[in-house]
């Protein structure tokens, strides 16, 4: 496994000296000297990514000062493969511990009595079963939401109160989910299979620069534990983990910037913080705050409240779209909701879910950016998209 931690400079002192001394030999290169090649593949087999990249360096710094010449490159070759070999058989004992179940236990899930979380092999398991609940359970809610239960539903036989019930039943398997994830993410397992998948990836690069590759392709731990027998149950664990990984930093991320725009006020922020919340246990990309939408917005409430009006139309006549593109914004202005009455955001928010015309609007996906405007108890919201960037947000199925 790991060997002893050795300070860096020692390394490369010790490499170096190796080297020089094997140049010394007549007509023979210094990779073929077995105390070299022992030296560089306890380094390449080291657990350790930073005891890894001495051993790499060490090398190619020889080759760039000609101490190493082009043939060597087969030697090196073969030692990177050997070093590759070993970390493979080490992914293949991982994947194994972290799928196999006691013959006198097959199919069960070792519960610990304190947490009533799955532990040992079973973890993965657990989380994954997890996950199908939620997912199955959030997928209905989104369709749920999205219906008006003012008319009569023809596919589906429900209510808002039932549509309410699903909500909690959702809410409930996602703080299950969340704390199988942060028992996963907490152990060693999750991080070593990682570990030892990058220094699969580093051996890779390390062939391909000897072939004369300029362009190299890394392999993500899904794709590689594939080509194990025991890893083909783990794949779909793992997938669905980054899923949830990407979830979390949706809504962490949002939430660390909206609460950084000193322009906006508390109630605004309070209020995403309020839809981020929902929107991330139901599985959509959370908000951000955009000042441009929100003077938008704020500009219309003031509006309604100076002429005394209610309306999605301004006093010019124009809609929320038509107000967007008058101010040069950057995105795709999805909807507007409108409240007035209260600046208490919770209050406001409940309204909003209970109306059958704005809880949609609230609860769509592909939506990253909101703008609210608050003037007298007045609400104007607008949210929309931006593509300034790809997003990697996506849920697993």
């Amino acid at each position: 496994m790991g060997s002893s931690p050795i300070a860096p400079t020692k390394i490369m002192k010790t490499i170096t000296t190796l080297l020089i001394l094997g140049t010394a030999l007549a007509n023979a290169s210094p990779l073929e000297s077995s105390k070299i090649q022992n030296n560089l593949l306890s380094l390449f087999k080291s657990q350790t990514k930073e005891r890894r990249q001495v051993g790499y360096k060490a090398v190619r710094d020889k080759f760039k000062s000609g101490e190493l010449n082009a043939g060597d490159r087969r030697l090196y070759r073969v030692l990177i493969g050997k070093a590759e070999a070993y970390h493979l058989v080490e992914l293949k004992a991982r994947v194994a511990a972290v799928t196999k179940t006691s013959p006198l236990h097959a199919g069960k899930i070792r519960v610990d009595n304190h947490s009533g979380q799955a532990e040992g092999p079973g973890i993965f398991k657990s989380f994954n079963r997890l996950y199908s609940q939620w997912y199955a359970s959030a997928l209905e809610t989104k369709d749920m939401s999205k219906l008006d239960w003012r008319k009569p539903q023809h596919e589906w036989a429900g209510s808002f109160q039932e549509m309410e019930k699903e909500i909690k039943k959702c809410s409930e398997s996602f703080d299950r989910l969340t704390s199988s994830w942060e028992r996963i993410k907490s152990g060693g397992d999750y991080h070593a299979l990682y570990e030892t998948c990058e220094a699969i990836n580093e051996c890779r690069e390390e062939t391909a620069w000897c072939d004369g590759e300029e362009v190299f392709e890394r392999l993500e731990l899904s794709r590689v534990i594939t080509s194990i027998p025991s890893g083909a149950s783990l794949k779909t664990s793992l997938q669905r983990i980054d899923s949830f990984n990407m979830m979390i930093e949706s809504y962490t991320t949002a939430g660390a910037f909206n609460k950084k725009q000193t322009w906006a006020s508390e109630e605004a922020k309070s209020m995403v913080k309020i839809l981020n919340e929902r929107r991330l246990r139901l599985g959509f990309e959370c908000l951000k705050l955009d000042e441009v939408l929100s003077n938008v917005c704020k500009e219309h409430s003031q509006d309604m409240v100076t002429r005394q009006f209610f309306s999605h139309s301004g006093s010019d006549g124009k809609d929320h779209r038509a107000r967007t593109r008058d101010v040069g914004w950057y995105g795709s202005a999805f909807g507007e909701v409108l409240y007035s009455g209260s600046t208490v955001p919770r209050d406001v928010h409940i309204a909003w879910w209970k109306s059958e015309d704005n809880r949609p609007k609230l609860y769509a996906q592909h939506l990253n950016k909101i703008g609210v405007g608050i003037v007298n108890k007045t609400w104007t919201v607008i949210i929309g998209r931006t593509y300034e960037r790809k997003t990697r947000f996506r849920i697993a199925e």
